[in-house]
């Protein structure tokens, strides 16, 4: 029962290690176009792969851009 219990566990962290991390990013404006606009708009990012340092890193623009 504890071997079946320990080759569980060992598939399971075999598993969840294959995954990557995405983080949520917030950005805002302090310089350039955006930076001059009456209301400054709230830029929303994400940083995928992260625990690699290798990732994808995309942005969405106000106007809907990515």
């Amino acid at each position: 029962m504890r071997v079946r219990a320990i080759l569980i566990s060992a598939a399971i962290l075999t598993a969840l290690g294959a995954c990557s991390i995405s983080v949520p990013v917030t950005l805002y404006a302090v310089q350039g176009p955006y930076s001059e606009q009456k209301q400054k708009p709230i830029i929303n990012a994400t940083a995928h792969d992260v625990q690699r340092n290798t990732g994808k890193f995309e942005v969405t623009l106000p106007n809907g851009e990515i």
